[in-house]
């Protein structure tokens, strides 16, 4: 690569500015305003690719990940949202570069900050159909491992470390196969001595034009670690045991009532065949089990539980356990807000406890009892109430929608006690779609 064609900033420090002296490439402090100057810079050219390198200190700032600038203080945390810099780099601010990698060696751990997070402001345009391969170091929730004395993060190494033993090395190189060996390498360090506890498990994601489409980057596709998506699964116990788990460790299916109502939410042939354990650990195993045996159960099953726990640090643990021992299930995340498999009405069903969480008389149990206790016969005594809001809202509205006009006598009882509040048009709005379609 031509020096001339390389861009670098860097936090100036001393032996930072002595390595960069003795190279030819050009070198400036990553200040907010180098950063942002930088980047407005580049609107102005054109080329086959961008290649973007980020290392340094990140963290996830309500919900986004935020990476910090050179000049931030603990009382101004100067930074760069993330995304927004992505949406612009996809956008016809950067039209001429069609071609995009990114990569991010950062940490990103959840943050509550007490002073000012301030993000530079990021210009972007219309969105375009780009190609974006992006890789970050960690996942949400995750820090990313500094290896001190080479003054490099774990990731950087491992990923020059497979760019040097690419089969076919090439420029750009076949980022998919890249990633993947790069997974597979952490995977590996995690059974040694010295990285044990490593608790860091880099993501890839590629990007998506303005419809959804998904544009694959051009290289050799990757060989299958499991069926397609929306394809029944034979589960190893290497993948059942540390699976079972991660999801022992998430509060619904701690609960005998928890998983049960999870199992009213999945298709009735796949409720129908779980053979109920004695204790957690065996239960969670056998829904596992029976769902992975159904096309697409797997999946179905997993996006439930992440309607509700997602995103925590205990779905953290389940999303890590799934890419390293299933990496072709399709994830359910913040950014998928439908089941991976056809459950329309589930979806809806969810859509309309989301419009009742909006509503006070709800809030609290007795509110709820009250509300119950109108509905139309037999509804009240065939409930299965839960502890949590969302969960006995939704048994609430699943049992309504079993009988005849249970979900009028439930949106006739709320408005009863809600009247014309703001809300109550959306509630409407999401019971009439879930009796359309149920």
């Amino acid at each position: 690569m031509p020096a001339e064609q390389i861009i670098t900033l860097f936090s100036p420090r001393d032996e930072s500015v002595a390595a960069l002296a003795e190279s030819k490439v050009g070198a400036t402090p990553a200040t907010s305003e180098n950063v942002r100057n930088t980047f407005d810079s580049l609107k102005g050219k054109s080329g086959d690719l961008l290649f973007l390198f980020w290392g340094g200190h990140g963290a996830l700032f309500e919900k986004q990940r935020c990476l910090f600038l050179a000049n931030a203080t603990l009382e101004n945390k100067r930074n760069i949202n993330f995304e927004a810099l992505r949406e612009s780099l996809a956008s016809t601010y950067f039209k001429s570069f069609p071609r995009q990698i990114l990569i991010v060696d950062a940490c990103a751990t959840y943050e509550k900050y007490p002073f000012t997070f301030p993000s530079e402001p990021i210009p972007c345009g219309t969105p375009l159909q780009h190609e974006q391969f992006i890789f970050f170091a960690a996942r949400p929730g995750q820090a990313a491992r500094d290896l001190g004395e080479e003054k490099r993060g774990l990731l950087s190494r491992e990923l020059l470390k497979q760019i040097r033993d690419l089969d076919n090395p090439s420029w750009p190189p076949d980022m998919l196969t890249l990633a993947r060996r790069v997974q597979e390498e952490f995977a590996a360090l995690r059974q040694s001595g010295n990285f044990r506890d490593l608790a860091q498990t880099p993501v890839f994601q590629l990007s998506q034009d303005w419809d959804g489409s998904i544009i694959e980057l051009r290289g050799r596709g990757r060989a299958p670690s499991g069926p397609p998506p929306g394809e029944s699964w034979q589960l190893t116990p290497k993948q059942l045991m540390p699976l079972t788990d991660a999801l022992i460790g998430v509060s619904r299916m701690q609960t005998s009532a928890g998983r049960d109502l999870l199992l009213t939410q999945v298709r009735s042939d796949i409720s129908a065949a779980v053979r109920r354990g004695g204790d957690a650990s065996l239960d969670v195993m056998n829904m596992l089990r029976t769902a992975a045996s159904y096309p697409g159960g797997l999946e179905e099953l997993l996006w439930l539980v992440y309607q509700f726990e997602g995103p925590s640090m205990a779905w953290e643990t389940v999303a890590q356990v799934i890419a390293e021992r299933l990496p072709n299930l399709r994830l359910p995340s913040a950014e998928s807000s439908e089941p991976a498999v056809d459950g329309a009405t589930v979806k809806l069903k969810l859509d309309l406890v989301a419009a009742l969480e909006k509503c006070p008389t709800l809030a609290d149990k007795s509110g709820r009892d009250l509300i119950v206790d109108q509905l139309k016969k037999p509804i009240p005594s065939q409930i299965k109430r839960q502890d949590d809001l969302r969960g006995d809202l939704l048994s609430i509205v699943s049992t309504c929608l079993a009988y005849e006009g249970g979900i009028d006598s439930l949106i006739e009882a709320v408005e009863w006690r809600e009247k014309n509040a703001v809300h109550m048009p959306k509630v409407h709005e999401c019971a009439r779609a879930l009796l359309n379609t149920a």
